[in-house]
């Protein structure tokens, strides 16, 4: 049953992505960011952090970096790098739970 939903749920996914696709690489900002405009960054242009999903916080991002999932910050400040891991991470999280989104990301660095 587990896999049949996640099944489901990547092949929503991928539909999704066919109509709403997240921002090109050049188009993420070219200036570091601090937490709170990455965090209103990711709600404005990224998929999936405005439907019904719980908000992005400060929390979640720190907890990610502690699982090895974003690289630590520059400073206070985030780069493009960090916000596509970011978008990669809120992405998958939509259809597999986070330990698994740790693994899948491992195997496929």
């Amino acid at each position: 049953m587990y896999i049949y939903r996640m099944s489901k749920d990547f092949e929503e996914l991928r539909d999704r992505l066919k109509a709403q696709r997240p921002q090109e690489w050049d188009r993420f900002p070219d200036i570091d960011i601090y937490m709170d405009q990455l965090l209103s960054y990711m709600v404005r242009q990224h998929i999936g952090l405005d439907s019904g999903e719980e908000a992005l916080t400060a929390s979640m991002v720190n907890n990610y970096i502690k699982q090895g999932l974003l690289p630590r910050a520059n400073g206070k400040k985030y780069n493009r790098e960090h916000i596509a891991d970011l978008t990669s991470v809120c992405l998958l999280k939509q259809v597999m739970p986070i330990s698994s989104v740790c693994d899948f990301r491992k195997v496929s660095a």
